[in-house]
């Protein structure tokens, strides 16, 4: 009989609250606040979705490998006192030829870390078109 009386007496009191324009709640009320990012979070959202745009994009279209039409032809060739890379890009440059890029080649094929050539250092280079 005690706990019907107190729960009939919280029944009255729930009713008068609502008679005076208050509701009682038992649980506390959530407030839908707007999500907000900081600076540094919108750097992060900004790069993840520039990565993301990056893998789609490279998975979409699929870039083709270049590669040369035929295999070239190379040979060796021993570095002589008093050589350097466009000295020998000239001897083998046809005439009217870039020797610019026969150099870029060279270092290319050998891997070279700069322009400089040592005496008795064996480099490998294209072999003449005859």
């Amino acid at each position: 009989m005690v706990f019907a009386t107190m729960e009939s007496g919280a029944m009255a009191a729930s009713h008068k609250m609502a008679a005076a324009g208050r509701t009682r709640c038992a649980e506390p009320m959530h407030v839908h606040v707007p999500f907000r990012l900081n600076l540094r979070g919108r750097v992060v959202a900004a790069l993840l979705c520039a990565l993301l745009t990056w893998v789609a994009y490279s998975w979409v279209l699929p870039q083709q490998a270049d590669s040369a039409p035929t295999p070239m032809q190379v040979t060796t060739y021993t570095v002589q006192p008093g050589d350097t890379l466009w000295f020998y890009a000239e001897m083998i440059t046809p005439q009217g030829g870039d020797v610019s890029q026969r150099v870029e080649e060279l270092i290319r094929l050998n891997h070279l870390d700069s322009y400089m050539l040592e005496a008795g250092q064996s480099i490998v280079v294209p072999q003449q078109q005859e």
